[in-house]
């Protein structure tokens, strides 16, 4: 501010030495560019009447078009030109002050119009006729009357100007007020310096200097606002344009690669059928895609109402492991349905992972929720401390969780249509089919290896007199029974089934005969020794068993059917024994 007025001072006392040195001359260009100025803000204001907004500062460079008109008149000398009356210095002055008046009247006026729609024609024609009128009043001598009100009311309405510049709120552009500001007061001290005396030289320049300096503020008020600023805000806005819509495309680009992981791991899930390589490749793909340190899957038991850890990935958990519902940040992710952000480890301490001594720095977990039932909770861990889960990163997560949780349940429903499909509904044990499935794969690689491979057939002793003594919800009770102790009595790779009705089979992978016989004999005695109680009823009941091994040349339907003869031999001799196949004879065994 000090610099500018200093400029302005230096400027002040060159004007000054010109005008001393050739007054004419000066006024006269100093008049002249005021017109310029005028006429100026009329042509900006009027090519840019299509888009300008603010109206106050649209009436403004319409009145310019009328004020730099006077100031023209107020050049023009009659030694050589015969239109203006013989009293050129009275016209001269009178017009002077009516143009004062003008631009004063003008900028009380423009205030009607900060809310207001400028009516263009008719301030056009308004302003035209006040124009001729004045200048004919004037050219004629009707103004000396009204010379002296005129030069003490303009004052005035200059000082409401400043008051209404502050009072109202004609632009949110603070230069545009600064600038009419300054304008308003150079033009107060003109108005003041005529009112003093009019004779005085250094007076006279100085009016003219002020009133030269009052239309430059008000072109840089009205051109500033207008046009500058607003070009040099277009520019701006259109750089923070471009770098907003290169910010966009990056995350639309990212969104896009996101979008695209998420397909290929639907893709991915819903390629795998088996449940525990597709719990692994769930949680997996879950650290992958958040570029996490490690994670855990647990599903949820509707039995035991809790979770257990079914896939773990870079991390201390151990598969098997049991967590219930509301403890831990799984566990509460399980009894809330609500996913979960828990970043740095102090507040850890509402939300601990399921191991303390397993360390983290970010944890995120998501309901696994498929059909509005909960299938289960995964969980990622984030160890780096410069690196914290986001918001965008748990909606991306959520959205993952969302895909596993529908693979899951399909797999499950997938698994237990198989299992209904493979297992007796009443013992739970594989069906006569996938007995024959299953038999088949074990004797193409026993063949193949020359491996052992023995099959075992037994039946219920009397079974019949046991449905017609005791009914036949004692005879199923018996059957789930029997096949509960084979179940334990024999190893996971055993094949054991359900045959049918009461005769059930197993098969033993990499078992020589002796070795199957001893097994045989132990479930006998142990079936045989067994009481089992149906409405209070003790029952007891025996078994009989017949084996058969494999040689190369075996079919399943082959080694079936000679443990099948063992079996009925079993019977025949008298029941409750095992009897091993022999090619040649058969060696009955008690």
């Amino acid at each position: 501010m000090t610099r500018n007025a200093l400029f302005l001072f230096i400027i002040y006392i060159v004007y000054l030495l010109f005008s001393f040195h050739n007054h004419f001359f000066t006024l006269k260009i100093t008049e002249l560019t005021i017109v310029a100025v005028a006429w100026t803000i009329f042509l900006f204001v009027w090519n840019s009447r299509l888009f300008l907004e603010n109206h106050f500062l649209f009436f403004l460079g319409i009145s310019s078009l009328f004020t730099g008109s006077m100031h023209l008149f107020h050049i023009l000398d009659t030694d050589t030109n015969m239109i203006l009356p013989e009293n050129t210095n009275q016209f001269r002055s009178h017009i002077l002050s009516l143009a004062l008046f003008a631009e004063s009247s003008s900028l009380v006026t423009a205030f009607l119009f900060i809310k207001r729609k400028l009516p263009l024609k008719t301030v056009l024609v308004t302003y035209s006729i006040l124009h001729i009128f004045l200048l004919n009043i004037i050219i004629k001598n009707y103004f000396d009357i009204h010379f002296f009100r005129l030069k003490l009311l303009t004052p005035l309405l200059l000082v409401s100007v400043i008051f209404f510049l502050y009072r109202f709120n004609i632009s949110p552009d603070k230069k545009l007020v600064k600038f009419l500001t300054i304008s308003v007061v150079f033009n107060l001290l003109c108005c003041l310096l005529i009112n003093v005396n009019g004779t005085i030289p250094l007076l006279e320049f100085t009016t003219d200097f002020f009133h030269l300096v009052s239309w430059f503020f008000l072109y840089k008020a009205i051109i500033t606002t207008v046009f500058t600023d607003p070009s040099r805000m277009l520019f701006g806005n259109l750089k923070e344009v471009k770098e907003s819509e290169s910010e966009a495309r990056k995350k639309a680009e990212t969104r896009a690669a996101e979008l695209d992981a998420l397909r290929d791991n639907l893709t991915d899930m819903l390629s795998e059928h088996n449940c525990d390589r597709l719990l692994e490749t769930i949680l997996f793909r879950a650290v992958s895609l958040l570029n996490a340190s490690g994670g855990e899957l647990g599903l949820y038991n509707s039995e035991n109402h809790d979770l257990v850890i079914a896939a773990s990935c870079h991390s201390f958990t151990t598969k098997g492991s049991r967590l219930p519902l509301g403890k831990g940040l799984m566990g509460t992710v399980a009894s809330g349905g609500k996913p979960i952000i828990v970043n740095s480890q102090g507040l850890g301490e509402a939300y601990p992972p399921l191991y303390p001594h397993d360390k983290w720095h970010s944890l995120m977990a998501s309901p696994l929720i498929a059909g509005g039932n909960l299938v289960g909770v995964i969980t990622i861990r984030e160890n780096n401390p410069l690196k914290e889960f986001t918001k965008h990163d748990l909606d991306l997560f959520t959205m993952f969780a969302q895909q596993a949780a529908l693979a899951i349940r399909n797999i499950q429903l997938l698994e237990d249509a198989r299992r209904k499909a493979e297992t007796d509904s009443l013992t739970g044990l594989f069906n006569h089919r996938h007995f024959f499935e299953l038999a088949n794969q074990e004797i193409t690689r026993a063949s193949r290896y020359n491996h052992p491979l023995t099959a075992i057939m037994f039946d219920i002793d009397h079974f019949k007199k046991v449905n017609d003594t005791w009914g036949h919800t004692t005879g199923d009770i018996i059957l789930v029974s029997i096949s509960k102790i084979t179940r334990q009595m024999f190893r996971n790779i055993d094949i054991v089934a359900r045959y049918g009705g009461e005769e059930f089979s197993v098969l033993l992978p990499e078992t020589p005969l002796d070795t199957a016989h001893d097994a045989a004999e132990r479930l006998r005695e142990t079936i045989a020794s067994t009481v089992i109680y149906s409405q209070s009823n003790p029952v007891s009941v025996t078994v009989s068993l017949g084996l058969a091994g494999i040689d190369n040349s075996q079919s399943v339907k082959d080694l079936i059917d000679r443990a099948d003869k063992a079996l009925y031999t079993a019977k025949n001799s008298g029941r409750n024994k095992s009897v091993v196949w022999n090619p040649e004879e058969f060696n009955i065994k008690n």
